[in-house]
């Protein structure tokens, strides 16, 4: 059985290594609510405090919740006008890198195992999706049969056809 699987970029990325940190934008990828919400806190033209906010996250492990300070004494710093661009790259940051760092390393090695790394960096993160997913574009079978040779089987193009 085969799982079309679509990975975020910023994952395909950090599995490449072609960066080991990525930034706010790659959010979008992975928890689209939270990037919205992350860009609705900096264009907020209200006091920022109003909302409670303060520098740390709800981690959801196992199904349970545990309070992440995203800096040092986060809990005791309220989210301000004034700070709340460093508070949106903390998150963004915990989120995209220090969250998911483990779960990251060990697909790497487990990948390891199975194919040369090095061979991964001739391709782009689209080109590795594709490899992962498959490509999701419709096969011509006039083309197919243009350019197939093949012997011995009597209903081939029929079985194609029912496929495709």
């Amino acid at each position: 059985m085969l799982v079309e699987l679509p990975f975020a970029s910023f994952f395909l990325s950090k599995l490449l290594g072609t960066s080991a940190d990525v930034d706010i934008h790659h959010l979008a990828s992975l928890d689209p609510e939270m990037y919205r919400n992350l860009l609705f806190l900096k264009s907020y033209e209200d006091d920022v405090e109003d909302l409670g906010l303060n520098f740390t996250i709800v981690n959801n492990d196992l199904g349970e919740a545990q309070v992440v300070e995203l800096k040092p004494g986060g809990k005791d710093i309220p989210v301000s006008t004034a700070n709340r661009i460093a508070y949106i790259h903390l998150v963004a940051d915990y989120r995209l890198n220090k969250q998911i760092r483990p779960h990251c390393l060990a697909f790497r090695q487990g990948l390891a195992n199975v194919v040369n790394l090095e061979w991964l960096r001739m391709f782009d993160q689209q080109e590795i999706q594709v490899l992962i997913s498959g490509a999701h574009v419709p096969i011509c079978l006039d083309d197919l049969k243009t350019f197939t040779n093949y012997s011995g089987m009597i209903a081939l193009w029929m079985v194609c056809k029912s496929l495709f």
